[in-house]
């Protein structure tokens, strides 16, 4: 796992948390360090801060989401949710707002390893929603779900994430070559997912957040 701020006494006590919790701790404290770190050790998570010296720490995001089997969580004082909502944008899988609780930080870490296991294995889950990526199955509460690809590929992005997913990120998972462009192009696929959630009795809903994006609740 790989801690990195520009704040020599966060990442210690970050450091300190995850090594009595048990797991293995790198440190980086600037942009080229984490890469290096990550290019080097390959790390299941990186605990990021984004502002960051030597280089953005959205452009540091970006290249190690491109380029490593690794899960990044952004650690951030913003908590204006247009900050949050690009965040989540980049494509990270989960943040955390300074200040924070310890036992927070390790569960999002635990969250984050679960989410890791269960995709190499085929599968992700959600209150009473499986879905069997490999075999493109889905249930809800333990009865199949009829879903076009499509639909398949927005449900299972937002089960994968398990939090607020800004649109954006729902395109590019409905069409990951291009071929849609506008929120609009999300209103029948989301419509058609509610109506069949609705038709087997399930009451998870899929809320649309304003300005935002969408999330199962």
């Amino acid at each position: 796992m790989l801690v990195v701020d520009d704040d020599h006494a966060i990442v210690g006590m970050m450091a300190m948390l995850l090594g009595t919790a048990g797991y293995e701790v790198m440190t980086a404290y600037d942009g080229p360090k984490a890469l290096q770190r990550v290019a080097e050790e390959t790390p299941d998570i990186v605990l990021l801060d984004l502002a960051l010296p030597g280089l953005s720490g959205d452009e540091v995001c970006r290249r190690i989401l491109n380029t490593a089997e690794t899960r990044v969580v952004v650690v951030t004082g913003h908590k204006d949710p247009a900050d949050l909502a690009r965040y989540l944008d980049l494509g990270v899988d989960d943040y955390l707002t300074k200040p924070f609780e310890p036992e927070e930080l390790l569960a999002r870490v635990r969250a984050a390893l679960r989410r890791m296991t269960a995709e190499a294995a085929g599968f992700v889950g959600f209150k009473g929603v499986e879905i069997h990526t490999r075999r493109f199955e889905v249930k809800v509460n333990g009865r199949p779900l009829d879903l076009t690809p499509l639909e398949f590929r927005l449900l299972a992005h937002l089960v994968r994430t398990g939090r607020v997913v800004p649109a954006s990120g729902l395109l590019r998972a409905g069409w990951p070559g291009g071929g849609a462009t506008t929120v609009d192009a999300l209103r029948g696929p989301i419509r058609h997912i509610r109506a069949k959630l609705a038709a087997i009795g399930s009451d998870l809903q899929l809320e649309n957040i304003r300005g935002i994006g969408y999330r199962l609740a």
